[in-house]
């Protein structure tokens, strides 16, 4: 059977104004019947209409699968300490195991289900407040789209954030942060009634990983130049 997710429609539903009657929104407190393990929203409206929201966002990947990510020395200030600016586009990734069984749980309750990815009003990165000390500017907030659509992110290390962070891209972990994304939905009353409310949520994100390693022309000095990466922390054993 062909995979589910591949078949999510992306319309382009963003609610904008506060009539109910008059756009279709999601029911924010709701999970549609027959999704378990991952929320789908019914439409206050449209009794076919679900949709469906990523559980974590990582570094989208070209069509030769190398990471959208750029990482890139240059020199600054009166003691030329070195800097860095990183560039990426980051996808929302779905737990298509997860999903594909959610969907399949509401079809079964309803034949006629048809999907979209949520849409949202604004969508920001947010990191941590221990590393908020080693970004001196960012450009990561975006304005209305489909939680699916790829976000590009910018923004520059100061020298302890460049010292600290190319490590961290390159470890098994990577870098992680949160993405914040705000929803114009509905919101189901006792009486039964909907009425309009924005709400914020938040998902998991990570940056970079040992798999960055295959790619080190993604990380150049301030000539354009291949750097010389870290070598990977290896676990040690006590005796």
């Amino acid at each position: 059977m062909k995979t589910l997710v591949t078949q999510l429609s992306l319309l382009a539903l963003v609610a904008t104004g506060s009539a109910l009657e008059a756009q279709a929104l999601p029911v924010l407190n709701l999970n549609a019947a027959g999704a378990q393990a991952v929320t789908i929203y019914p439409d206050h409206q449209d009794k076919n209409l679900y949709y469906t929201a990523p559980q974590v966002m990582l570094v989208a990947k070209d069509d030769a699968g190398a990471p959208l990510f750029s990482f890139l020395e240059y020199k600054e200030g009166f003691f030329y300490k070195t800097r860095a600016i990183v560039q990426l586009t980051l996808r929302p990734q779905f737990s298509q195991k997860m999903m594909n069984e959610a969907m399949e749980g509401v079809l079964k309750h309803n034949p006629n289900a048809k999907f979209t990815g949520i849409p949202f009003v604004k969508s920001n990165l947010i990191f941590s407040t221990s590393l908020k000390p080693l970004i001196e500017e960012q450009e990561c907030t975006h304005q209305a789209g489909i939680l699916g659509d790829e976000q590009v992110c910018n923004f520059r290390l100061n020298p302890q954030g460049r010292a600290v962070l190319l490590p961290m891209f390159l470890s098994p972990l990577g870098l992680t942060v949160q993405l914040g994304y705000e929803i114009m939905g509905a919101v189901q009353q006792a009486d039964g009634s909907y009425k309009d409310q924005a709400l914020t949520f938040q998902m998991g994100g990570r940056i970079g990983g040992t798999e960055f390693r295959d790619f080190p022309g993604n990380f150049r000095d301030r000539h354009g130049d291949p750097l010389e990466l870290p070598e990977p922390v290896r676990a040690t054993t006590g005796d």
